[in-house]
């Protein structure tokens, strides 16, 4: 009777220990696909919002945090100018974030951050104005006075990361992902935090992102709340046990990940993007392995495949 008391009192102490562990886990994020867990909110600072606080979700917003969220590259029309509904839109302007967010029903877009050689911080993707622009000349070279009088081939003015954030405040998503083209004085990084907090409902609804783990650090110094996505500069995809902690989400090419590589990141508390998701299939393929963002240059060409977005 001795020896069995004791076994049973062995076995009650196992289990209150196992009880204990779980629950002082803290809540898992299950994906919409039920793929296993993601990160936890003590391991990421891109958590869904609504998560986070007592904040007023648009519907759009809402069904984009139980999707894949689907982000417009440089805006989502298509690169250089492309014309929807008699209108020509030009990559990276406010125009075209506000077309593929709220008739197109994008859940983010993706835009490109540059600094002027007076510290405004415009939207370019090249290093020169020469491709979607009137301007001529690089953009680090020329001071706002210059930008501000010319524009967009599509004739919207080129814009810069405060009007982009003032304009788009009503728009129905609040979804924002910025990358840093080029190196950023620790002024301009504290610029866009600072636009950030006074301009976005939620610090979380932007995700700033490089080829270079070095920006995401110095950004991540000014800040250890600010959600950041490592790109991976090859088709290859990272060593996941080489990405440094304070980075909330890699990037890779759709072409090259699988599911395995999708569950190995979440385990260590990472989401996952795949970029130049640009057909159904591809899409479709994305949702199946887990991945929890995709980055398209055609919202329109994904929008049939899109779950829980409105503007449909």
């Amino acid at each position: 009777m001795r020896f069995l008391s004791s076994r049973l009192a062995r076995a009650l102490c196992g289990l209150f220990v196992f009880y204990t562990l779980v629950s002082n886990a803290g809540p898992a994020i299950a994906h919409d696909q039920g793929n296993g867990p993601q990160a936890t909110p003590s391991q990421n600072d891109l958590m869904p919002p609504a998560r986070l606080g007592a904040v007023e979700w648009t519907p759009q917003e809402l069904a984009c945090q139980g999707a894949v969220v689907v982000t417009g590259h440089r805006g989502g029309l298509g690169l250089g100018t492309h014309q929807f509904d008699g209108r020509r839109y030009t990559e990276n302007t406010i125009a075209a974030f506000s077309y593929a967010l709220g008739t197109l029903g994008a859940c983010a877009v993706e835009t490109d951050v540059r600094r002027t050689c007076d510290h405004v911080l415009v939207l370019n993707h090249d290093a020169g104005w020469w491709r979607t622009t009137n301007a001529v000349g690089r953009v680090g070279r020329k001071c706002f006075p210059y930008v501000a009088r010319h524009h967009a081939n599509s004739g919207d003015p080129i814009a810069t990361y405060r009007a982009m954030l003032e304009a788009m405040t009503n728009d129905p998503s609040c979804y924002r992902q910025v990358e840093l083209k080029s190196v950023l004085a620790t002024s301009d990084l504290q610029q866009l935090l600072d636009l950030d907090a006074s301009l976005v409902k939620d610090p979380s609804c932007v995700l700033f992102t490089s080829m270079e783990l070095n920006r995401l650090k110095a950004l991540d110094d000014l800040s250890s709340q600010v959600a950041t996505g490592f790109i991976a500069p090859t088709n290859q995809l990272p060593d996941l046990d080489s990405i440094p902690a304070f980075v909330d989400l890699v990037m890779v090419s759709s072409s090259a990940v699988n599911n395995d590589f999708v569950l190995r990141a979440h385990a260590r508390g990472l989401f996952v993007s795949a970029r130049d998701v640009n057909t159904v299939e591809t899409f479709n393929t994305m949702r199946t392995l887990g991945v929890d963002r995709v980055v398209t240059d055609s919202v329109a060409a994904v929008a049939p495949a899109m779950s829980g977005t409105v503007g449909q």
